[in-house]
Protein backbone atom coordinates (compact mmCIF):
# COMPACT_ATOMS: atom_id res chain seq x y z
CA UNK A 1 0.00 0.00 0.00
CA UNK A 2 1.37 3.23 -0.83
CA UNK A 3 1.58 6.24 1.72
CA UNK A 4 -0.78 8.70 0.60
CA UNK A 5 0.71 11.92 1.58
CA UNK A 6 3.19 10.97 -1.46
CA UNK A 7 0.98 9.76 -4.27
CA UNK A 8 0.43 11.47 -7.61
CA UNK A 9 -2.58 13.40 -7.56
CA UNK A 10 -4.03 12.01 -10.53
CA UNK A 11 -4.01 8.81 -8.68
CA UNK A 12 -6.29 10.49 -5.86
CA UNK A 13 -8.28 12.91 -7.29
CA UNK A 14 -9.04 10.81 -10.50
CA UNK A 15 -9.40 13.81 -13.10
CA UNK A 16 -10.24 12.06 -16.17
CA UNK A 17 -12.93 9.91 -14.49
CA UNK A 18 -14.86 12.53 -12.43
CA UNK A 19 -15.28 15.58 -14.14
CA UNK A 20 -15.61 17.76 -11.06
CA UNK A 21 -17.70 20.89 -10.83
CA UNK A 22 -15.87 22.73 -7.78
CA UNK A 23 -12.33 22.38 -6.39
CA UNK A 24 -11.81 23.52 -3.07
CA UNK A 25 -8.41 24.41 -0.86
CA UNK A 26 -8.04 24.20 2.63
CA UNK A 27 -6.61 27.65 2.88
CA UNK A 28 -10.27 28.89 2.04
CA UNK A 29 -11.90 25.46 3.40
CA UNK A 30 -14.50 27.37 5.47
CA UNK A 31 -15.50 29.61 2.68
CA UNK A 32 -15.68 27.26 0.16
CA UNK A 33 -17.92 24.83 2.51
CA UNK A 34 -20.19 27.39 2.84
CA UNK A 35 -19.90 28.00 -1.14
CA UNK A 36 -21.38 24.46 -1.56
CA UNK A 37 -23.74 24.65 1.42
CA UNK A 38 -25.25 27.63 -0.48
CA UNK A 39 -25.78 26.04 -3.77
CA UNK A 40 -27.56 23.27 -2.72
CA UNK A 41 -29.54 24.90 -0.26
CA UNK A 42 -28.57 23.51 3.03
CA UNK A 43 -27.13 26.45 4.78
CA UNK A 44 -30.09 27.69 6.38
CA UNK A 45 -29.77 24.66 8.66
CA UNK A 46 -29.14 25.96 11.73
CA UNK A 47 -26.18 23.32 12.64
CA UNK A 48 -24.49 24.03 9.80
CA UNK A 49 -24.03 27.62 10.51
CA UNK A 50 -23.57 26.88 14.34
CA UNK A 51 -21.52 24.04 14.78
CA UNK A 52 -19.21 24.16 11.17
CA UNK A 53 -16.13 25.83 12.45
CA UNK A 54 -16.08 23.87 15.59
CA UNK A 55 -16.77 20.71 14.14
CA UNK A 56 -13.84 21.00 11.20
CA UNK A 57 -11.39 22.38 13.64
CA UNK A 58 -11.80 19.54 15.87
CA UNK A 59 -11.10 17.28 13.24
CA UNK A 60 -7.84 19.41 11.71
CA UNK A 61 -6.47 19.45 15.64
CA UNK A 62 -7.31 15.12 16.02
CA UNK A 63 -5.13 14.62 13.13
CA UNK A 64 -2.06 17.09 13.59
CA UNK A 65 -2.87 15.32 17.50
CA UNK A 66 -2.37 12.02 16.21
CA UNK A 67 -0.22 12.97 13.78
CA UNK A 68 2.48 14.24 16.27
CA UNK A 69 2.24 11.10 18.61
CA UNK A 70 2.32 8.64 15.93
CA UNK A 71 5.80 10.56 14.32
CA UNK A 72 7.17 11.40 17.89
CA UNK A 73 9.31 8.90 17.93
CA UNK A 74 11.27 9.19 14.42
CA UNK A 75 11.25 13.26 15.54
CA UNK A 76 13.11 12.24 19.10
CA UNK A 77 15.84 11.87 16.61
CA UNK A 78 16.23 15.01 15.46
CA UNK A 79 14.28 17.65 18.04
CA UNK A 80 13.34 17.24 21.39
CA UNK A 81 9.79 16.86 22.39
CA UNK A 82 9.25 20.71 23.86
CA UNK A 83 9.90 22.07 20.03
CA UNK A 84 7.87 19.14 18.87
CA UNK A 85 4.98 20.47 20.69
CA UNK A 86 6.08 24.24 20.09
CA UNK A 87 5.91 23.29 16.31
CA UNK A 88 2.40 21.67 16.65
CA UNK A 89 1.35 24.95 18.32
CA UNK A 90 2.90 27.24 15.26
CA UNK A 91 0.85 25.17 13.20
CA UNK A 92 -2.40 25.70 15.17
CA UNK A 93 -1.73 29.24 14.68
CA UNK A 94 -1.09 29.18 11.41
CA UNK A 95 -4.06 27.53 9.85
CA UNK A 96 -6.04 29.82 12.93
CA UNK A 97 -7.18 27.51 14.80
CA UNK A 98 -5.38 29.11 18.21
CA UNK A 99 -4.54 32.71 18.43
CA UNK A 100 -1.61 34.08 18.29
CA UNK A 101 -2.23 35.75 21.58
CA UNK A 102 -2.26 31.99 23.41
CA UNK A 103 1.23 30.95 24.37
CA UNK A 104 2.43 27.29 23.96
CA UNK A 105 1.08 26.16 28.08
CA UNK A 106 3.84 23.42 28.64
CA UNK A 107 7.08 23.51 30.19
CA UNK A 108 10.11 21.58 28.77
CA UNK A 109 9.63 18.71 31.65
CA UNK A 110 5.55 18.79 30.72
CA UNK A 111 6.55 18.55 26.83
CA UNK A 112 8.22 15.19 27.85
CA UNK A 113 5.53 13.42 29.48
CA UNK A 114 2.19 15.30 27.91
CA UNK A 115 -0.27 12.70 26.70
CA UNK A 116 -1.91 12.28 23.51
CA UNK A 117 -5.55 13.04 25.91
CA UNK A 118 -4.06 16.07 27.74
CA UNK A 119 -2.97 17.29 24.44
CA UNK A 120 -5.95 16.92 22.64
CA UNK A 121 -7.67 18.53 25.64
CA UNK A 122 -5.26 21.83 26.53
CA UNK A 123 -5.56 22.41 21.97
CA UNK A 124 -9.29 21.84 21.93
CA UNK A 125 -9.79 24.56 24.68
CA UNK A 126 -7.39 26.72 23.54
CA UNK A 127 -9.47 26.92 20.26
CA UNK A 128 -12.48 27.38 22.13
CA UNK A 129 -10.96 30.35 23.60
CA UNK A 130 -9.82 32.12 20.56
CA UNK A 131 -12.95 30.84 19.13
CA UNK A 132 -14.19 33.49 21.67
CA UNK A 133 -11.64 35.85 21.39
CA UNK A 134 -12.37 36.16 17.47
CA UNK A 135 -15.91 37.10 18.55
CA UNK A 136 -15.17 39.81 21.40
CA UNK A 137 -12.90 41.46 18.83
CA UNK A 138 -15.97 40.93 15.48
CA UNK A 139 -18.19 42.83 17.83
CA UNK A 140 -15.47 45.48 19.08
CA UNK A 141 -14.97 46.61 15.28
CA UNK A 142 -18.83 46.29 14.47
CA UNK A 143 -19.30 48.67 17.74
CA UNK A 144 -16.92 51.30 16.66
CA UNK A 145 -18.27 51.12 13.00
CA UNK A 146 -21.73 51.39 14.17
CA UNK A 147 -20.82 54.43 16.45
CA UNK A 148 -18.82 55.77 13.52
CA UNK A 149 -21.85 55.57 11.37
CA UNK A 150 -23.92 57.66 13.80
CA UNK A 151 -21.19 60.64 14.53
Amino acid sequence: MREYHIMPINDICRPCKIHYSFIGKMENFENDVSRILKEIGAESYPYFADNFKKEYTSDAIHDIVQAYFEYRMDSDKCIDRHTGIKRVWLKLQIRGFVSQTIPVPFTSNESQIITHQKLLNTILKARDESLNEDLRIKRQYFSKRLIQAFL
